[in-house]
């Protein structure tokens, strides 16, 4: 590993400063790809449709690159726009040795109304420059049906 230092001058006091050191790997980090299962490739088409009740939705993918590729964490997937009200609990598990995961989130009742279908747009936003990124396979929609929800 290679000591990097970030120093950091106080707002009020120039006599003042904070040095953090830290290691970075001492080569880049390699080409790396994630293609959800469900995708078409196509953003503006619904890959996964689901129910208007609450519910746990999980979207498969298969990632990998170079050997030094980084794996995917939950901050590299924007889970709609500024994840929106309805969604929460988003998750990632990484399945061991094979490349493979599934992306995990919850949804709440869509209670909109008979045409009031809500859609996410789901973004990896890690590494795809890899030769096995499929071309748009980084993204996927799921559209939650709408309709009146009656609690039974």
């Amino acid at each position: 590993m290679a000591t990097k230092y970030l120093v950091i001058n106080h707002p009020e006091d120039a006599n003042i400063k904070t040095i953090l050191a830290y290691d970075v790997p001492p080569v880049a980090l390699g080409n790396g790809y994630l293609n959800f299962n469900d995708s078409d490739g196509n953003n503006n088409t619904v890959d996964i449709n689901v129910t208007l009740s609450a519910q746990t939705v999980s979207v498969p993918f298969t990632y990998g690159g170079d050997s030094n590729a980084p794996a995917p964490v939950i901050a590299d997937f924007a889970v709609g726009t500024n994840n929106p009200a309805w969604v929460s609990n988003e998750t990632v598990t990484l399945n061991s040795g094979n490349g493979t995961g599934t992306l995990q989130f919850d949804i709440t009742n869509n209670q909109t109304g008979s045409s009031g279908g809500r859609t996410l747009h789901i973004t990896y936003s890690g590494d795809t420059t890899h030769s096995n990124q499929t071309s748009g396979y980084y993204r996927v929609s799921v559209l939650q049906a709408g309709g009146t929800y009656v609690q039974k």
